[in-house]
């Protein structure tokens, strides 16, 4: 199909018509072939052109629409949570907030804060008059603060809440008080910490309290820890070293999941329980240690098939006839 000169287009037709149309009409109509548009394929190619033209516009647009609706947001959501702390709290001292838990024994806790890279939380607070000691953060209070690079911690502090230090990837080093009993689900997980320093007093590690912790590349767990809760340890790609307390007496579903760093460890012999998956994934895993006299009754917590388990040799026999031992390498040399 070919384009025939036809009559000019009146003016007030062309003040209806974009531009872009104007410009390819003219093309169409033009006298000098070389510059002219004679065929539906290269009107249908210049208007593909356009389009794409048009498309990068609106993505443009789109974005832009999207960043200011972001930060909005952002702003909004903000907003929403100092008030809200603000709401909740009993206290705000240089940009901590608290609330008190309890008159009674004069306690409080840590809810939030403004916006401070290093935490300093005191021993005791004052409220209207009256000292409050701080013995708890609570759920989520500090998560997703990825500036916090240091805390300290009061000397009376309990317990640390679920999420409370969440993907604060600055925070490098930790030192939780001697006193200290409970850390709850996922109050580390995703953070810097190289560093992590246990107290005696306390009793369980959390399920996932310190998952995804990539700069972790060493843990000692003190006496008086007698549980690790499921993937407590789990995604810890750079955990190399792990030295366990003889009072350990369960290791639970998935503690060191996925941890392709270590390539031995050591089971206390008090340990009873393993958690299936509890070693799965340590890839470089080549020697165990287990000095329990009983082989742990477990389904699967090895990844792979002849890892060297070093038992004791009176045990050998039991470990040989166990389930998913059996399919490892049992030396007793123990």
């Amino acid at each position: 199909m070919r384009w025939t000169h036809g009559p000019t287009s009146t003016a007030w037709a062309d003040l209806y018509l974009p531009k872009y149309l104007q410009r390819i009409k003219r093309r169409c109509l033009n006298e000098d072939k070389t510059r002219r548009y004679e065929t539906v394929d290269e009107v249908l190619r210049a208007l593909d052109r356009r389009g794409k033209t048009v498309r990068s516009a609106i993505c443009c647009l789109m974005l832009a629409v999207a960043c200011a609706m972001g930060w909005q947001w952002y702003t909004t959501t903000e907003h929403h949570r100092r008030t809200a702390l603000r709401l909740q709290s009993d206290a705000l001292i240089e940009g901590i907030y608290y609330a008190i838990t309890s008159k009674d024994s004069a306690t409080c806790k840590v809810i939030g804060l403004t916006d401070w890279n290093h935490l300093y939380i005191r021993e005791k607070v004052l409220v209207k008059g009256k000292e409050y000691a701080v013995t708890e953060i609570a759920d989520s209070a500090f998560k997703g603060f990825d500036k916090v690079e240091s805390v300290n911690l009061p000397k009376e502090l309990k317990a640390i809440g679920e999420q409370a230090f969440f993907g604060c990837q600055s925070l490098v080093t930790v030192t939780l008080p001697e006193g200290f009993t409970r850390l709850r689900h996922a109050c580390f997980k995703g953070t810097g910490i190289r560093n992590v320093s246990f107290p005696r007093s306390l009793k369980s590690i959390g399920h996932a309290s310190f998952a995804e912790c990539q700069n972790l590349t060493s843990l000692v767990i003190p006496e008086g820890v007698e549980t690790l809760e499921m993937d407590a340890f789990a995604c810890c790609h750079n955990l190399k070293s792990v030295q366990l307390p003889s009072t350990l007496k369960t290791i639970a579903r998935g503690v060191f999941w996925d941890c392709p760093s270590i390539e031995e460890i050591t089971i206390p012999a008090g340990v009873a329980t393993i958690g299936e998956y509890a070693f799965f994934y340590c890839t470089a895993l080549k020697h165990v240690y287990n000095h329990s006299p009983e082989p742990q009754p477990v389904s699967v917590i090895f990844k792979k098939p002849g890892i060297t388990v070093h038992v004791p040799a009176a045990s050998v026999e039991k470990y040989r006839n166990a389930h998913h031992w059996k399919e490892m390498n049992i030396v007793g040399d123990l």
